[in-house]
């Protein structure tokens, strides 16, 4: 398994009940962690890995989305913004399999901050937020960062102690490509983004018109 995550000094997964997952995908399952209020835990269902030639478990997903992460990092570095992806920690081997550890995306009091898919059904989806959505938008095409599930559910809002908010891409990033042209090439990272955003604006009730959201 990549260890070029390797988890910090100290750490350890604790147990983890199925009926405790905050949510389930379809690669994974995300649990809060009880004694590190910060972070999450994704662990990966058993067939979202491969086997190497050698029997041992490797995790394109986690591959990828570290892969991901540190090319925000460095966009981060480079331009002293804030990353515009959760940030990936470590990745673990959990019974067969593997988890990942990631920061969790909170709201002022450190709970989980809202979807932007719950901001729209409930109705919260105002100018402001849709400014802090092309915000990111922008940053995500500035790192190249390959988005190819760009559903509601994976854009979290997180809002400091202090007040300030921004959106954050929480899953749906990573090239799944074999050959991973757009990680080497941003324009097709930038076109990537730009076709997955068609689907946040349908479900949401906004207007994309390839470069930025608006209201219809």
């Amino acid at each position: 398994m990549d260890t070029s995550f390797p988890p910090p000094q100290g750490l350890s997964l604790p147990r983890l009940a199925p009926e405790e997952a905050l949510a389930r995908g379809s690669e994974r399952a995300v649990f809060d962690w009880p004694d590190q209020p910060g972070l999450l835990i994704k662990v990966m269902h058993p067939h979202a890995l491969r086997r190497d030639a050698r029997g041992g478990v490797r995790d394109p997903v986690g591959q990828r989305e570290r892969r991901a992460w540190q090319a925000a990092l460095a966009y981060a570095t480079r331009t002293r913004r804030p990353p515009p992806v959760a940030e990936v920690i470590a990745c673990l081997p959990w019974g067969s399999g593997t988890a990942h550890i990631v920061r969790k995306v909170a709201d002022a009091d450190g709970r989980m901050g809202p979807t932007l898919a719950l901001l729209a059904d409930q109705g919260r989806l105002g100018d402001a937020e849709i400014e802090m959505l092309n915000d990111l938008v922008a940053d995500l095409q500035a790192a190249g960062i390959v988005v190819h599930d760009a559903r509601p559910a994976n854009f979290v809002l997180e809002t400091s102690r202090h007040g300030a908010s921004r959106f954050v891409l929480v899953d749906g990033f990573g090239d799944r490509a074999l050959v991973p042209l757009r990680s080497w090439l941003p324009v097709l990272a930038r076109r990537r983004l730009a076709t997955a955003l068609y689907r946040t604006a349908r479900e949401t009730g906004l207007h994309w018109d390839g470069r930025r959201l608006s209201r219809p």
